[in-house]
C-alpha cells in the first residue's frame, strides 16, 4: 500500500468530525478529478460515473491475483483456484 497520506492537523480533525476514513481519502487521491482553485490549491472528487465504474470493477475483483517481480513490475495476473493463506507467502 502507498505511504500514509500527508494530512494537516486541520484535515485530520475534519475527517474525524465528518466521518471520512483514510481509505476513502486515498481512493479520492488515487482516482479523483482535480479542479484547480484560486491561490494554488485544488479540489479532488469522484464524479458519479467514476464511482459507478469503481463499484463495477470491485464487484469483479474478488479472487484476482497479481504476481509482481523485484522491480515492482507486474509479471502476470490470474484468477485464484484456491484460497491463499497469508502465512504461505508472507515475506
Amino acid at each position: 500500500m502507498k505511504p500514509k497520506l500527508h494530512l494537516t492537523d486541520h484535515a485530520k480533525k475534519r475527517m474525524q468530525q465528518r466521518g471520512i476514513s483514510e481509505l476513502q481519502a486515498r481512493i479520492i487521491e488515487e482516482f479523483g478529478i482535480e479542479q484547480y482553485q484560486k491561490g494554488g490549491s485544488y479540489l479532488m472528487y469522484l464524479p458519479a460515473k467514476m464511482i459507478a465504474d469503481l463499484r463495477q470493477a470491485l464487484d469483479k475483483i474478488e479472487r484476482i491475483t497479481m504476481v509482481k517481480g523485484d522491480e515492482e513490475k507486474i509479471i502476470t495476473t490470474m484468477h485464484q483456484i484456491r484460497k491463499i493463506r497469508a502465512s504461505e507467502y508472507a515475506a
